[in-house]
């Protein structure tokens, strides 16, 4: 009877111990990965002189051409682009004053656009920007007026990393004696997408 109430007891302890959450010991590990870093690209071009950048072009008269104009175009970030553009456009337009009066849209016309292209600056990846644009007013001349009316010039090939690009004007023949003393400011917009389609200017 002494011997059942022992063991009784004993088990008991027994099932209380396991109730009561004894503890267990099992081999655990953990290993950690760090600095593992996520870093953006950059997309970036710059400009500047390579040759001939002559502007302001004062004292021109009618007939009287540039030199040819360049730019050195580098593409500088760590992303390459997927291509360039280019936009064209005029400010500031002063009337000399000198005969009848006229606007900002008729001296454009008076001066023609006789060179526009972009290159590698080793030479090849020739593009004739000036192909694309179009003879707004029917003239027969592409002019600074139909360079501006064209907007931007899209989708321009990135062949190398370091492009130039190169413009040369004509102040034409047969400008008239009302555009004595006449001035415009020519601007240009230089433009880098990461993608096709994308939109810069």
């Amino acid at each position: 009877m002494k011997k059942q109430i022992l063991f009784s007891i004993l088990t008991i302890g027994i099932m209380a111990a396991f109730l009561s959450g004894g503890t267990f010991a099992y081999f655990i590990d953990t290993e950690t990965s760090s600095n593992n870093t996520f870093t953006a690209g950059t997309l970036d071009i710059t400009l500047s002189s390579w040759g001939s950048w002559d502007f302001p072009f004062d004292n021109m008269a009618p007939g009287d051409i540039t030199d040819l104009q360049r730019k050195l175009i580098t593409s500088t970030g760590t992303l390459t682009p997927d291509h360039l553009e280019i936009q064209i456009t005029t400010s500031n337009f002063i009337d000399g004053g000198i005969g009848p009066g006229n606007d900002e849209d008729a001296f454009e016309k008076q001066i023609e656009v006789t060179r526009l292209h972009i290159q590698n600056k080793g030479g090849g990846g020739f593009n004739n920007l000036l192909s694309l644009i179009t003879d707004d007013d029917g003239d027969g001349v592409i002019s600074l007026y139909d360079l501006e009316e064209y907007g931007v010039i899209d989708d321009i090939s990135l062949t190398n990393n370091e492009m130039v690009f190169k413009v040369e004007f004509k102040f034409v023949t047969n400008a008239g004696n009302e555009y004595q003393g006449d001035s415009i400011d020519i601007d240009f917009a230089f433009g880098a997408a990461q993608v096709t389609g994308q939109d810069v200017l």
